[in-house]
């Protein structure tokens, strides 16, 4: 819910207020003084919950503020010669002055920066006023009884201009890729010439033991006749048998050498990395059908792991434990994936330290303008509060887990069509490592499925997913049989 409706009563005389959740409290004040035909030049006010004033500073979403709450606005005179401390930031660089709550906008800025050519709009706290409101709006108007403020001079950006930005940060996002690209690119290269100078060792050494061999004596022709002929009437099985696995070990170690593919896990540290959407088609792996061949002791198997699970019991409070670790994952609406990890004392870790880390990460514009849901149905709410952020992850219900999948969405009165282009993160930010969807580790496995090398197991157990126990006896393979109790639609021929 992006937005909250509050009651507000001034000298008994109440009032219903419709407001966004990212506005601030002093913001919330200037409507509320504008709704009751108050001067804001003159008096200023304060809203007081349960009889106890509300920060001005702080935005709603970051209160204790229920939705249908009941408010109380009080009102008092505005002391024109309070100083409040100013802090201006502007391309020229930043300066910090004492000002009185009378002085309007326009002389600040003629003050600090001069006259202006070109149209500005000036930011404070979440409040954007443009350059034909400066001088008519006073300083006390819009921090209340606050005792100091922060002042950002922006120049208001064209079409063009933002179409530009928009470019240039698709451009960057685009040079990052080509330089993850080029590294894969040299890395490959230099497996493959590794790869050949270990086969030319190799048949460096083969030649070697060829040529000591030749100056070996070779025993009798006639003799050796005789016992190749002894060998193979005495045993052909075991002769059988040995140039079977010679001729399996040859291939093996062919296909061992022919398969490129070496899964390695990516080291994990707490930088968080963006995983990028690209334009590539991701290949399905289709199963063979020996991944579906089961035998009569794999049916056993998960027949007792299907008994044995309906017998569990319900972990209690004092059994579950805590994550040592965080891996969370946010989705964003073009694709884009952010990987946010944290390793150490995480039983100290609160859910605001993840909506700061989170808010260092976004294009500014989108700050206090998004919700969080959690990523698995019922698709939950996180809603943002003061109350909520002093909570450690260990306390949340849905923070049990180590890997943990967000959902980032717009608020509802800021998901306009320009918006929701993207990219709504910092691509030129230094705390982030950008590469491209492909590297997700789900999805490199998945690429090379087909490549990766398989267990002894399974193939002793004819294929499948199961793996089956080893008899050492006939006696026990037969107790076994009488011990079964199959149901009769899954008995099968071993």
């Amino acid at each position: 819910m992006a937005t909250i409706a509050l009651h507000i009563t001034y000298q008994g005389q109440p009032k219903k207020f419709t407001v966004n959740k990212s506005q601030t409290i002093s913001q919330f004040i200037s409507q509320c003084l504008t709704s009751y035909n108050i001067d804001s030049n003159t008096f200023s006010a304060e809203l007081y919950h349960n009889n106890k004033a509300l920060d001005s500073a702080s935005p709603i979403r970051l209160t204790n503020l229920m939705n249908n709450s009941k408010l109380t606005l009080k009102v008092k005179k505005l002391d024109l010669n309070k100083e409040i401390n100013v802090k201006f930031i502007s391309d020229k660089g930043t300066v910090v002055r004492k000002l009185t709550v009378a002085t309007v906008l326009e002389e600040i800025v003629e003050q600090i920066v001069g006259r202006l050519s070109k149209p500005t709009q000036l930011r404070i706290l979440d409040l954007v006023v443009g350059y034909e409101k400066y001088a008519t709006t006073t300083l006390g108007s819009i921090v209340g009884n606050a005792n100091s403020v922060v002042i950002r001079l922006e120049y208001q950006k064209s079409t063009s201009e933002k179409d530009a930005l928009f470019k240039k940060q698709q451009e960057a996002n685009r040079l990052q890729l080509a330089e993850v690209q080029r590294r894969k690119e040299l890395e490959a290269q230099k497996r493959l010439q590794e790869e050949h100078e270990r086969q030319r060792l190799e048949k460096e050494r083969t030649k070697q033991a060829e040529a000591k061999n030749t100056n070996v004596q070779e025993p009798d022709n006639s003799q050796e006749d005789a016992e190749m002929k002894d060998v193979e009437e005495g045993t052909p099985s075991t002769a059988t048998e040995s140039v079977s696995n010679s001729s399996t070990g040859d291939v093996a170690q062919q296909e061992g050498t022919d398969a490129n593919f070496v899964y390695q896990e990516e080291p994990i540290d707490e930088t968080p990395k963006l995983y990028v959407p690209t334009d590539k088609p991701q290949p399905a792996y289709q199963n063979p059908d020996e991944d579906y061949n089961m035998t009569v002791d794999q049916a056993k198997t998960y027949q007792n792991v299907i008994r044995n699970s309906a017998k569990r019991v319900k972990k209690t409070g004092g059994d579950i434990k805590k994550p040592s670790k965080y891996f969370i994952r946010v989705k964003f609406p073009d694709g884009a994936m952010l990987q946010i990890n944290f390793l150490e004392n995480v039983h100290e870790i609160k859910f605001g330290s993840l909506v700061k880390k989170l808010d260092g990460l976004l294009v500014p514009e989108y700050i206090n303008s998004y919700n969080l849901k959690i990523g698995y149905p019922p698709f939950t709410k996180l809603n943002q509060s003061f109350a909520l952020n002093n909570e450690k992850l260990h306390n949340l219900e849905h923070f049990q887990s180590e890997q943990i999948v967000l959902i980032w969405e717009l608020s509802k009165g800021d998901a306009t069509k320009v918006h929701q282009k993207g990219p709504f993160l910092n691509n030129e930010s230094k705390d982030l490592v950008i590469k491209p969807s492909d590297e997700l580790p789900a999805i490199k496995l998945e690429k090379h499925r087909n490549e990766l090398p398989s267990k002894d197991e399974s193939t002793k157990s004819g294929g499948g997913i199961f793996k089956s126990k080893s008899k050492s006896k006939d006696g026990e393979d037969k107790d076994e049989k009488k011990k079964s109790k199959l149901p009769k639609w899954l008995k099968m021929k071993k």
